[in-house]
Parts: C-alpha cells; sequence; structure tokens
C-alpha cells in the first residue's frame, strides 16, 4: 500500500506543474470510491454462485418429486394388481358354489387377503355373478355372465 502510495504521488507531482498539489492528491489518492477494475469481480463471482445454486436447487427439488410421485404411482398399481387377483379368487370361489347347488344366493366371503361380496341374479337359465372387495382400500368389481344348466357355461367375464 505504502509503495503503491508513493507511486501515485511522484507521478502527481511530475504531471502536475503549477497546480494546488494537495488538491490533486486529496483528488486522486484519498477518495472514497472504489476501484472499479477490481471490485466489481467479487460481487459477479458471487451472483454467479447464486444462481448456479438456485438452479441446482430447483432441478434437485424437481427429480425428488418426481422420484416421489413415481415410487407412489408403482405402489397403487401393485396393490391394485393384489386386490384384483383377491376379487378373482373370491369369484372363482363363487362360482364353485353357483355350480354346486342351484340354490347358492350369494353373500360374503372371507379370506386370508380379506372380505368380498357376492351378489347373484337369476333370469331363467342367465346367472350374473358379481364380486366386490369390501374390506380394502382398492376397490375391484368383477362380473361374470352365464349358463346354468347341468353345469356352469361362462359367457362373460368381465372387469367393472
Amino acid at each position: 500500500m505504502h509503495k503503491e502510495l508513493r507511486i501515485k504521488l511522484s507521478f502527481i507531482f511530475r504531471h502536475s506543474g503549477k497546480r494546488s498539489v494537495s488538491r490533486i492528491i486529496r483528488k486522486r489518492c484519498w477518495t472514497s470510491q472504489p476501484d472499479n477494475n477490481f471490485s466489481s469481480g467479487g460481487y459477479i463471482a458471487l451472483i454467479t454462485v447464486i444462481i448456479i445454486s438456485a438452479v441446482t436447487m430447483a432441478i434437485a427439488t424437481t427429480v425428488s418429486l418426481l422420484a416421489i410421485g413415481e415410487a407412489q404411482s408403482s405402489y397403487a398399481l401393485s396393490k391394485g394388481e393384489d386386490t384384483l387377483g383377491f376379487v378373482e379368487g373370491c369369484m372363482e370361489d363363487a362360482l364353485l358354489k353357483v355350480r354346486a347347488s342351484d340354490s347358492y344366493v350369494g353373500g360374503s366371503i372371507t379370506r386370508p387377503e380379506g372380505t368380498c361380496t357376492i351378489t347373484i341374479s337369476k333370469v331363467d337359465s342367465t346367472w350374473t355373478v358379481t364380486a366386490t372387495t369390501t374390506s380394502t382400500t382398492y376397490k375391484r368389481t368383477i362380473e361374470v355372465v352365464g349358463n346354468k344348466g347341468t353345469s356352469f357355461i361362462i359367457t362373460s367375464w368381465k372387469e367393472l
């Protein structure tokens, strides 16, 4: 700092001529204005770091939210498939009972996975059997239409 001041003062004395030296020294050496060549670099670097950090945080947040959404969707799909397997098992149990007895009217079937409700409607030899889950969050319903004679022949099996 002292060396720089000496260099500035010698420059001022050589090039000032008859001017007031004290006024020139005050104006050039002791002003409170920062030297623009050196001070703006720190601000630019700081702003650059802040912008890059904000963009990185936005990308990380987006990726995290997408991952959470995908995990929830995958879980719901898995549970829905489990429930479909369960209600199909209930329907198979109900069809075995329909095949065994003409007087079967439906009701509840309890299995280890939960409980399902069976409803039966009969029109002549055409039977409509409906199985619906009751104790699970993911509800599924299957409807089977068939003809009952000496055996039960399925004409339609669909998920509602």
